[in-house]
């Protein structure tokens, strides 16, 4: 069996893992796994690995710039190494696999953005969607909890409508701002409910963690503060094995999935693994079990 280590983020100025991961870190350990730390991004001078590792290393933290995960994969040879990442933190390259299983899409590079200007972009919206509702995001977020104000678009006619979302996404953004516009088309999901501020729909959610493009574990996706009906309809293992085999561009991956009000599944977004949390429902142990007999 191949060993591997798990990275994890130390606390500010420390060599020590972050409070926040105390309990996933003592879960590996349990399950067989070796565990070492990684100096906080803003701490002064070099990064640092702490403690030695196996042939290969998951970094197991919050999501980090790409640049910090290049170097850290210059001092320690990583499972998703920085190619690996960059497949699932940009949109375009994911899609490009996916587009038969997730909502189509309109990607408007950050290249011609500032070329085109705001009023071209919602002409080319208006063009390409026609009067489809729409979610906007960028390479790699949305800004969901400003629902009405910077994610959903009603009617992709309306120019007004449009320009206002666009250019409300583009302020809050700001520098966090990444790669180029995506104009994913809205599906109505079967939902658990409404958020009680933003009214954002709340859909009923799955994510699918992969190793080696077998899947490994299907948990919820909510925390335990939302309650998933007890009938609640797990995404086929057929359909789920299936995209498994076109993840060819990461080895360990985390999908969310979700079903649409007509049955049909969705891949809804994509990310790297070991930055993809799970709720509290599947618990450290079980899911760093489950992963270590994954890499077996």
């Amino acid at each position: 069996m191949k060993e591997i280590s798990i990275i994890f983020p130390a606390a500010r100025q420390s060599q020590v893992i972050h409070p926040f991961w105390a309990e996933e870190a003592k879960a590996a350990e349990d399950a067989g796994f070796s565990v070492n730390t990684v100096t906080d991004p803003n701490d002064a001078g070099a990064l640092r690995i702490n403690g030695s590792g196996g042939e290969s290393s998951i970094y197991r933290g919050w999501m980090v710039k790409p640049q910090y995960y290049k170097e850290m994969s210059s001092l320690r040879p990583l499972l998703n190494d920085y190619d690996n990442l960059m497949w699932s933190y940009e949109f375009p390259k994911w899609y490009d696999v996916l587009k038969d299983e997730t909502p189509h899409s309109l990607i408007i590079p950050g290249t011609e953005i500032s070329d085109i200007g705001l009023q071209k972009i919602v002409e080319i919206v208006i063009e390409k969607c026609g009067t489809k509702s729409l979610i906007l995001k960028d390479y790699l977020k949305s800004r969901k909890h400003e629902w009405f104000d910077a994610c959903f678009i009603k009617d992709a006619s309306d120019f007004e409508e449009v320009a206002r979302i666009a250019s409300n996404f583009f302020y809050l953004q700001g520098k966090d701002f990444y790669g180029g516009l995506v104009f994913r088309d809205f599906i109505p999901l079967k939902k658990l409910g409404f958020h009680p501020t933003t009214k954002m729909p709340i859909p009923i959610e799955f994510r699918t963690f992969f190793f080696n493009q077998k899947p490994f574990i299907t948990s919820l996706y909510w925390n335990n503060d939302l309650e998933y009906p007890k009938d609640i309809e797990y995404p086929p293992q057929s359909w789920i094995e299936s995209i498994g085999k076109k993840l060819t561009g990461s080895s360990f991956v985390a999908l969310d999935i979700a079903q649409a009000e007509d049955d049909q599944w969705y891949v809804i977004e994509v990310n790297d693994g070991g930055m993809s949390g799970f709720p509290k429902s599947l618990g450290a142990e079980e899911f760093y079990r489950l992963l270590k007999e994954a890499i077996a």
